[in-house]
This record gives structure tokens, C-alpha cells and sequence, in this order.
């Protein structure tokens, strides 16, 4: 399916280093851009991307006016510049251009593809990993040829690593999705010919075997990806998404790319402050780091941004992530930003809609920093059989039982971000939280085994608290086997290794670096916190809230789910899953051994792809009933947003199928709901669904929300919402039967959606084929002219907003 996010490609290598101890001239500062808007026949059925070549065209003054970076020392290549020929060859140039102590930043903004990439239109096969340029070419339908693409291991880790052994400073910025591993391709080759070019990616970035030296040989290549490597990154591509997320300059971006721009236009971020915490002249990319994240975090943005290498690949002293920004061997640092914003007094208000309860409602209005029932909620709370709901779009943060749990769940939320704020106002030391954990992002499941690092670049003594999604408080830091104890500047400290366990729902982790360390008094009421427990939570922010006891201050979410999106035993059930997927996409979707072969791969290791795939070939193959339970299972195993809008997608296209209309509606309400703000749903969706809609209409069961969802949708990808509405008339008549005044109740109440809004609205009348042509056309108008009076009646607002078209 297509998608308007950006597909990611995992084959990148990129950033930072220390030289070796020869002289070195001073360093000059290179830039080789790339930006794919308009793929060269839309590729591998890839959408194009506003956005990617606007990137490219507002950093290069940025660049060259803030950081010091020669006009002449900078290459774009966009659009019909940036094949892969082009590419290859700019990099080698510059490979061989280059001297030690010089600095190159690599930015990528397109689409591309990994492994964790489940998008059925184009995806390539597990062992490739790819950035996706311009002449991106396909084999068939559900495969890129891989000549056309660029894989990390095969065509740009020589390259990157011939810089790194000259001692050359690489920075690589990617804005595409499932990016997390960009530079981690092929650290490791597996010993065998069959697995040499299939990656590690059971363990994600943090996963066994993962965290060794050996796991990060460069010595000068630091990533800054816009996702994780399960996760889309947004495209700001459409009016929709400008209005929800303003981009800086009003034109189209990848969302990381607008606030990387941000950043570098002005060393800080609006609503955050200064990127420099320290305040000593100098912005580090672990300061950039910060500030992006949690500018993201706020802003509502799901997409996790990563930082490579990770923290203990270094255990102590200062790591490529302390390095300044853009760093090159003597060369003068840049000056300091003259328009860096200020850090806010006050942090924005906690956004909260709450459904089905206005007492609840009146009651929570009171807490500070609040705003109820807001347009685009941060925090979502609905009523259930069993309590309260409270959610973030589609992802859950707990189930609670009473109003007054709930109560104080979002007292506590909004006291802790305000110490937050706080700490971050003017803060004295650069923090890094970091999750380490078997899958990628900021998701883990019942049973996982994590852990929690930390770094600072000052000395202090850390306390980390987790607030569960239910409101209860536990003491991540000290805990009863790690006592209280000062953090040393720029040592990695672990700070808790833990099997996941319930409740469900979103955890936050709260890091605060203190001058002294916490009384042991105080210590001792939270080390467990039910909500129902107050004075203990209230003693822990008085003792907080003293004048400069807090130097500095992280967040870090962390999402728990009870089912693994990947059930694998091993990694080599893992390595023939995919073989057998591989093999089921070589043999094509309408090709009935092609079952089989994924039946195999989802005994090996229970992928989301791989029921999705079997679930697909199924429906392709006309075999519906059978085809029911993989994409049951699908939705079950989604863990990001675009694979729940895949899996209820394929489910409601095979209830459309089977004429099971309103299963079909629901798993399709689900899919739009599952798009991200501001993202546009897959084409394939939209076509389904207006199908679905058309057949509901026909049988007067469709609703008002569902129709607006389609319209809403039409306008996400720049169509014109068409509406096959089928009213009946008499023999000879223009006027309306009850059953036709019924259809347009309906419709008139959709027509009122806010997609709508800038549309007019065409009504076509029909005759049969008995008269002659002017008995036609009149005939034909006076009916176009009975609906119109109709939806009038109902909607006079709209009356501006008709016009009719009789075809006879």
C-alpha cells in the first residue's frame, strides 16, 4: 500500500569523530544534500514528497549564514539530480576529496525501506536495506530491484568507512522512515553467504549482543534519524497537516526536517529554549538531541528521533554525542545565534478531552496548566465498562478504575512536567536517557527485559522516577540494591535492568540530576506510590521545587503492550521466517504455493508481514474465509500506527468482499483512525472505503462520521471527494420518494464536515434513455434541482455552495 510517509531505508552510515593523534590542518566544513520529492515514475509505487526537496533548499542558507559552511563546499542533488549513479559518484569525489580533520554532513530527506518496513506496495526484501533515490525502478508490484537502490553494505559503508579511517567527521541527518539503524548496517558480517546481507534486526537497537564496542567501530560517524526502525516519520505534505503543524516557513517539510531547521536557524526551539543547556558557547549533538526530542514529544509528533551510537558504547569519558555540531579539526566554531529563543516561563498546558463524563470533566478543569476538551488533545479519557480510558490517539496509557484515580493519574502528570519545565528553564547540566530494550522505539511487552541508561555532563546525583499510565509512582533511582550515589561527569550509569511486567499502557521516566542527593527520609514514602497516596507524592515535589537543587532534567515514554509484535524463538527462526517471506514474495501474490511458503514463515517466527502477507495473498487469491484470521492476527500484532492502519485495512477489504458491510465499516472507521494527525491514509483505503460507502448508501446505513471520514481523507491526498449517490425517481418524475429524502438526510449532515469547507459541491442529475435530448436534459436538471432543494432544506448554510449539472 502507499503511503505519504516517508519510507526509510536502513542503509545509511554516517556523523562525528576523534582524530587520531597526527596534525592536521584546519578542517573545512563540506555538505553533500540530497532531496527526492518526485520520484522518476512514482518508483516503486512510492508517493511523492512535497516536502523532502524543500528541506534541502531551506537548510543550505542556513548553513552557510550560521554554521560556517562554504557555499562552494555544498552539493545538493534533488529530484532528477539525486539517481543513484549521482550519488555514488558525489560521495566517492568527495571520499577522495577530503582531509583529515575536515567535517561532511550527509542529509538525506526521502523515502526508502527496512526490514521493519511493512508497507505492501514496494517493499524490498529483508536483506536489503536501501535509501531510495530518484530512478528507483521495480521488478513487479511488490518488489524494487535492488540494482536501482542504494544498500548500506554494499554501496556506501565502503565509502563511509574509508572516511572514517582518514579521520574525516561525519554527520548524517535522515528524515525518512524506519531510520533508527541507518548507520548500523552491516557493523557485523554474519558468517555465511546466505545471511551475510541479512542484518540483526531481531534485537533492534538495543537488543543482546548490541551494546559491545565492537557493535560501533567508527570512530568519527555519528546518525540523527528522524524514527525509530519500526516507526514512519511525518511528511507535512498537505494544507491538513500545515494547519495541525505550522511548519517554520509555511511551505511543505518532513516534520524532523522543520525542527531541524528550526534549530539551526536559531540554536533553540520554541517552547523549549536554548539548545545549549550548559551555556557554554558551544551546541553539542547530544544538546540538539534533547531539544528535537522533546520539542517532538511535546508537539505530539508520533515518531521517535535516534541517536547512534548508543550510550554505552562508550562507558566513560566524552563520546562522539559530546562533540560539537558540525565540528572540524582548529576550524573557529560557529558564532552564537543572536535569535535563540528564550526558555518559556511556563510549560504548555496538558491538553485533555475528556467523553462521557461532565463531572469528571468540571472537576479536572480546576487542576493548572490544563486545557479541556481542546481541538487536537494531548490525553484522551473515555468511559468503560470497567472505569476509564485514558489514551493517546490510538496508543493507551492506562486503565483506571475511579474518577479519582484518574483525578490524580493527571495531577501528578502535570505536577511532574512542570518540575520538568522547570528544571529545563535554565538548566545547568546535558542529560541522555536511554532505553535499551529488544524491540525498537519506545515500545516493550510483557516480559521484556530492559534497561535504563544514563549520562550527564556534569557531576550531581540522580534521582528517576517512573509514573505509571494508572497514576501510581515507582522509584526507578536509587532503588533498594543501588544506593543513592553521585553520577559522574560523562559516565554512563545503568540505571535499572528489569523484567516488564503490568500495568499496561504508557510509563513515564523521569530523570532529575540533583546537587544533592535526595534524604533518605523522603526516599523511603516513594519507593511505591499508588495514586490513592498523595502526601507522599506532594512531600517528594516540595523537596524537589527548592531554589537550584534540580541542574538538569529528562523524559523519556515508554509504551507497554501484552503481545509481541515479533513471537520469535531465536534469531535463526527469525533468519528463515524471513527467507520464506522473501520466498513468498518472489513467487507472487496470485501464485497458490505462495501460502504455503507463508504459512512456514509464520511457524519460524510470528511476524506482522508475514500474517499480513498470507492474509493478502488470500484475498488476492479469492479465498476469503481463510484469509480472515491472518489479517485478524495482523491487527493484533501492530505496534505502530501505519501497520494498524494496514491490518485494518486488509481486514475491512476482505469484509467489503464478502458483502459483510458493517464488519467492513468498522475495521475501516479504525484504519482512518489509526493515521496519524495530519498524514495522509493510503490510497487503497480511501478506494475501498468510498466503495464501502457507496454500498452502505445504497441500503441507507451509512452515517454522517463515515462519510466525513472519507471526505476528510479525499482532501488528505489532494482528491476531489465523489459521492455515487444512487436516489431514485418515478417513471417521468422529478420528485423525491421518501426512500431518496432518507439518503440525503445523511448526506447533507456529511456535507457540513470541516474537509469540506473549501469545496463546492456539484449535484449531477440522470434520465433513462426513453425521449429525445431536450426532454432529457430538462428532465434531468428538474431532478438535480429536487436534491439540491433538499439538501437545502436541510443545510441552508450550504446554499452558496450548490451547483447542478444535468447529463440527460
Amino acid at each position: 500500500m502507499k503511503s505519504s510517509t516517508k519510507s526509510w531505508l536502513y542503509a545509511l552510515l554516517i556523523l562525528i569523530s576523534a582524530l587520531d593523534n597526527a596534525k592536521v590542518t584546519a578542517g573545512e566544513r563540506y555538505a553533500l544534500l540530497v532531496g527526492v520529492s518526485n520520484y522518476l515514475n512514482h518508483g516503486v509505487g512510492l508517493n511523492n514528497l512535497p516536502g523532502a526537496v524543500n528541506d534541502i533548499e531551506a537548510l543550505v542558507p542556513l548553513l552557510q549564514e550560521h554554521w560556517q559552511f562554504a557555499a562552494a563546499n555544498i552539493t545538493q542533488l534533488t529530484d532528477q539530480q539525486a539517481t543513484r549513479k549521482n550519488i555514488l559518484q558525489t560521495l566517492t569525489e568527495l571520499e577522495q576529496k577530503l582531509a583529515p580533520g575536515d567535517h561532511l554532513l550527509f542529509y538525506f530527506s526521502g523515502h526508502g525501506t527496512g526490514p521493519l518496513d511493512t508497507s505492501k506496495v514496494a517493499p524490498l526484501a529483508h536483506t536489503t536495506a536501501a535509501l531510495l533515490p530518484y530512478d528507483t525502478a521495480k521488478i513487479n508490484r511488490l518488489t524494487a530491484d535492488s540494482s536501482s537502490v542504494l544498500i548500506g553494505q554494499r554501496d556506501i559503508r565502503p565509502l563511509f568507512e574509508s572516511l572514517d579511517r582518514k579521520g574525516v567527521y561525519v554527520t548524517a541527518i535522515i528524515d525518512a522512515c524506519y531510520s533508527e539503524h541507518a548507520t548500523r548496517t552491516g557493523f557485523k558480517l554474519i558468517p555465511s553467504r546466505a545471511s551475510s546481507l541479512t542484518l540483526d534486526y531481531s534485537a533492534g537497537s538495543f537488543g543482546a549482543g548490541s551494546h559491545t564496542k565492537d557493535d560501533y567501530p567508527y570512530r568519527n560517524i555519528i546518525t540523527l534519524s528522524a524514527s525509530a526502525a519500526n516507526q514512519t516519520a511525518a511528511e507535512l505534505g498537505n494544507e491538513a497537516a500545515l494547519r495541525q503543524f505550522p511548519t517554520l516557513d509555511g511551505e511543505f517539510h518532513g516534520a524532523f526536517s522543520d525542527v531541524m531547521l528550526r534549530a539551526l536557524s536559531t540554536g533553540g526551539l520554541p517552547d523549549y529554549g536554548p539548545l545549549d543547556n550548559n551555556a557554554d558557547g558551544a551546541i553539542t549533538i547530544q544538546e540538539l538531541f534533547n531539544g528535537i526530542t522533546r520539542y517532538m514529544q511535546v508537539k505530539g509528533y508520533e515518531q521517535t528521533p535516534k541517536l547512534q551510537p548508543t550510550l554505552n558504547t562508550y562507558s566513560t569519558g566524552r563520546s562522539l554525542r559530546d562533540q560539537r555540531l558540525f565540528f572540524a579539526a582548529d576550524a573557529p566554531s560557529p558564532p552564537p545565534l543572536s535569535t535563540t529563543p528564550d526558555s518559556p516561563a511556563e510549560p504548555p498546558p496538558l491538553k485533555v478531552r475528556v467523553n462521557g463524563d461532565k463531572t469528571l470533566q468540571t472537576r479536572i478543569a480546576k487542576l493548572a496548566s490544563l486545557e479541556i476538551n481542546p481541538a487536537s488533545p494531548d490525553i484522551t479519557i473515555d468511559t468503560n465498562n470497567t472505569g476509564y480510558r485514558m489514551h493517546i490517539d490510538s496508543e493507551l496509557i492506562g486503565q483506571i478504575e475511579s474518577a479519582d484515580a484518574v483525578f490524580e493519574a493527571l495531577r501528578r502528570r502535570v505536577a511532574l512536567d512542570q518540575m520538568l519545565h522547570k528544571a529545563n528553564h535554565q538548566p545547568q547540566a546535558t542529560l541522555a536517557l536511554e532505553l535499551q530494550t529488544e524491540q525498537s522505539a519506545n515500545y516493550v511487552t510483557l516480559g521484556d527485559f530492559v534497561k535504563i541508561l544514563m549520562k550527564s555532563d556534569q557531576n550531581g546525583y540522580p534521582l528517576v522516577v517512573d509514573l505509571f499510565g494508572n497514576g501510581d509512582i515507582f522509584r526507578l533511582y536509587p532503588n533498594r540494591s543501588e544506593p543513592s550515589k553521585r553520577l559522574d561527569a560523562y559516565t554512563t550509569q545503568q540505571v535499572f535492568e528489569v523484567e516488564v511486567t503490568e500495568p499496561l499502557g504508557m510509563d513515564s521516566v523521569y530523570l532529575f540530576l540533583l546537587k544533592e542527593p535526595v534524604p533518605q527520609h523522603i526516599l523511603q514514602t516513594i519507593w511505591d506510590v499508588p495514586s490513592q497516596h498523595q502526601a507522599a507524592f506532594t512531600s517528594l515535589l516540595e523537596w524537589l521545587d527548592q531554589p537550584d537543587s534540580v541542574l538538569g532534567a529528562r523524559k523519556l515514554p515508554v509504551f507497554i503492550q501484552a503481545s509481541k509484535t515479533e513471537l520469535c524463538r531465536s534469531q535463526r527462526h527469525l533468519n528463515l521466517a524471513r527467507q520464506h517471506y522473501e520466498q513468498a514474495l518472489a513467487l507472487g501474490t496470485a501464485a497458490p504455493e505462495s501460502i504455503a511458503v507463508l504459512r512456514e514463515s509464520i511457524a519460524a517466527c510470528g511476524l506482522f508481514q508475514n500474517y499480513f502477507q498470507l492474509g493478502y495473498n488470500l484475498l488476492k487469491q479469492q479465498q476469503l474465509e481463510e484469509a480472515t484470521e491472518p489479517a485478524l492476527q495482523a491487527v493484533q500484532l501492530a505496534q505502530n500506527s501505519e501497520n494498524k492502519t494496514l491490518g485494518w485495512w486488509l481486514l475491512g477489504r476482505i469484509k467489503l468482499e464478502r458483502s459483510q458491510l458493517p464488519e467492513a465499516k468498522s475495521a475501516f472507521d479504525a484504519a482512518f483512525a489509526a493515521v496519524p494527525p495530519g498524514q495522509a491514509p493510503p490510497p487503497e483505503l480511501l478506494e475501498d472505503a468510498t466503495s464501502l460507502e457507496q454500498a452502505l448508501l445504497q441500503r441507507g446505513t451509512v452515517s454522517a462520521d463515515f462519510i466525513g471520514s472519507v471526505l476528510n481523507a479525499s482532501r488528505a491526498v489532494g482528491a476531489a471527494p465523489r459521492i455515487a449517490l444512487r436516489i431514485e425517481f418515478d417513471f417521468d418524475q422529478s420528485d423525491l420518494k421518501p426512500a431518496g429524502a432518507a439518503q440525503l438526510q445523511e448526506l447533507a449532515q456529511a456535507l457540513t464536515h470541516p474537509a469540506m469547507q473549501d469545496y463546492r459541491i456539484t449535484i449531477i442529475g440522470h434520465t433513462d434513455e426513453k425521449g429525445d435530448y431536450d426532454y432529457n436534459m430538462t428532465l434531468s436538471q428538474r431532478r438535480a434541482m429536487a436534491v439540491l432543494a433538499e439538501l437545502v432544506r436541510l443545510q441552508p448554510a450550504l446554499k452558496d455552495k450548490f451547483q447542478i449539472q444535468a447529463l440527460g
